[in-house]
């Protein structure tokens, strides 16, 4: 990967911090270019956590 905001962005899209991860989810929101591995990536934390599962499907589903 050799996109300077997608490098400084990864490492907080699977924050546990709430926050931060809507953050990142908005910020993808408004990126045309964000990989589809990203989006599977949270989908998949979406079916081990939960607690976040709503809130991280609804990130997803205003990325995609």
């Amino acid at each position: 990967m050799s996109n300077p905001f997608l490098e400084k962005i990864e490492p907080f899209l699977l924050s546990d911090q709430k926050i931060v991860q809507e953050f990142v989810l908005q910020a993808l929101k408004e990126y045309p270019l964000t990989p589809a591995e990203w989006t599977n990536r949270v989908l998949e934390m979406a079916l081990h956590s939960e607690e976040r599962r709503i809130d991280l499907l609804l990130g997803c589903n205003q990325v995609l």
